[in-house]
């Protein structure tokens, strides 16, 4: 089964009208959403394989540094 988590961030001395953006290296499995006021929402697909899967996501803000969170882990649901 698929899952969602939430990672949350704050940004210092936000511009108005900026947002956060976020990439990850799994697209072919897990989707994005910025939506929600200070979290960054990912959600994977189910999944049924034997090997737990891993991600790596990074949130982008105009003016700041990216934030990397790396080796994200995701289980199967055969597990």
């Amino acid at each position: 089964e698929g899952g969602t988590q939430a990672i949350p961030y704050s940004v210092e001395n936000a511009v108005e009208g900026v947002s956060i953006a976020a990439t990850t290296d799994a697209e072919d499995w897990l989707s994005i959403s910025t939506e929600k006021p200070r979290i960054i929402e990912i959600t994977a697909e189910a999944y049924e394989g034997a090997e737990a899967r891993t991600a790596t996501v990074v949130g982008s803000y105009t003016g700041a540094e990216d934030v990397v969170r790396e080796h994200l882990l995701f289980l199967s649901s055969s597990m």
